[in-house]
């Protein structure tokens, strides 16, 4: 019976193929929209996450945070140097001093950052130079910068390029280039962006601006350790000094939890926004199968007339409407796969294939078509014979 069954609908699948291909068109349309943001909402968060992940998790940023009450009191190198070996599961530490200022070169005049680090600050994060040297320790005290690749390019656009061994001018005080870095990617855990920085001794810098507070303290997690684990130890550290210091801990991995609840969010709205047209899609299959039940209402009333069954009826229907899900469906998957594909190509995004993106595009997409089937189904089960039999 089911053969016979599935035959006819077949052939009765192409008895209109222009009906028909606008029926699979709207369902291959519906389908791949969830498919295609599915795996775009999928391979951003993916990308998203190997991003900050290559930008290292092993990382914390100490910052000074106002207390509960009182005054906030600064961070000082004597609390860096006491920090060092006082909590095992930090295997670096390395200060930081920020400030802004003019830099001035053969003619050119850059706004940059002013960095003050110490020669620790390469074991902590990466610092590749392109040219030159990097800072020693018997460098700690030298009027020296390192700079950073995009405030190097700014300087070069004078007379000729800046390379080590220049001298340039920082409010008024000179200061001699030991080395260019490489350019590296931002790193939004950071407090300053190094592209965009001239990276001279901290000692040189608190001498110059006159402050001595730090703006950040850098430390890198020992690899046995949690990151959140090495934060509240560096909290309790702080809070048990003689003179308590409020810090706020920042790590890697709160951001990168951050980011996934925001591609979450938006992997969500796509989703909604792929159901939408998953919707319309339906919409097209309900009216072509209405549009259907019209024309066939002699044939309706002439399989009512020989004995069928109305749920002979609607398992006609209901079979064509599968038909058209199945098959929409199908091209839905693959067309939404491509249009991801693309995108990732483009975007030079690693693609993958995401089951459960393919499993909700095309189980949705059946869902939905069969459910768009009902109505026409029970319309054309429940016409009346005679009636039918007199429209041809």
């Amino acid at each position: 019976m089911w053969r016979l069954v599935m035959a006819e609908v077949w052939a009765n699948f192409w008895s209109a193929p222009q009906r028909t291909l606008l029926a699979l068109f709207a369902m291959t349309i519906g389908s791949g929209a969830v498919v295609a943001l599915l795996e775009v909402g999928t391979l951003a968060e993916a990308e998203s996450l190997r991003r900050f992940r290559a930008l290292g998790t092993d990382l914390l940023v100490i910052q000074s945070a106002p207390p509960l009450t009182g005054e906030p009191v600064d961070i000082q190198l004597d609390d860096v140097d006491a920090l060092r070996g006082a909590i095992p599961a930090l295997s670096a530490v390395s200060p930081l001093a920020i400030t802004g200022g003019v830099v001035k070169f053969a003619g050119t005049q850059v706004h940059g950052n002013l960095v003050g680090a110490e020669e620790t600050l390469g074991n902590v994060v990466e610092i590749s130079l392109e040219t030159g040297r990097r800072f020693t320790p018997y460098d700690r005290a030298a009027m020296a910068a390192l700079l950073g690749h995009t405030l190097a390019n700014a300087l070069s656009a004078g007379k000729r390029p800046i390379q080590p061994g220049d001298v340039i001018e920082v409010d008024g005080r000179a200061l001699t280039v030991y080395g260019i870095l490489r350019y590296r990617p931002t790193n939004l855990l950071l407090p300053v962006d190094f592209n965009n920085s001239l990276i001279a001794p901290i000692a040189s810098v608190i001498r110059v601006t006159g402050r001595p507070a730090l703006s950040a303290v850098l430390a890198k997690v020992d690899a046995k350790t949690v990151p959140t684990v090495a934060s509240r130890l560096v909290k309790e550290w702080f809070h048990s000094l003689r003179r308590p210091k409020a810090v706020d801990v920042r790590s890697a991995d709160q951001m990168i939890e951050s980011v996934s609840e925001q591609t979450h969010l938006y992997a969500d709205m796509l989703a909604t926004i792929g159901g939408i047209a998953l919707l319309i899609g339906a919409a097209s299959i309900t009216n072509v199968m209405l549009a259907a039940v019209s024309e066939r209402k002699a044939e309706i009333g002439i399989r009512l007339a020989l004995g069928a069954r109305q749920i002979d009826i609607q398992i006609l229907f209901l079979a064509e409407a599968v038909l058209l899900s199945i098959v929409g469906a199908s091209g839905g998957i693959a067309s939404g796969l491509i249009a991801a594909g693309v995108l990732a190509y483009f975007a030079n995004w690693a693609f993958a294939v995401n089951g459960v993106s393919v499993l909700l595009g095309g189980a949705s997409g059946v869902l939905v078509g069969v459910l768009a089937g009902v109505l026409p189904a029970v319309r054309a089960a429940k016409l009346d014979p005679i009636a039918a039999l007199r429209t041809d």
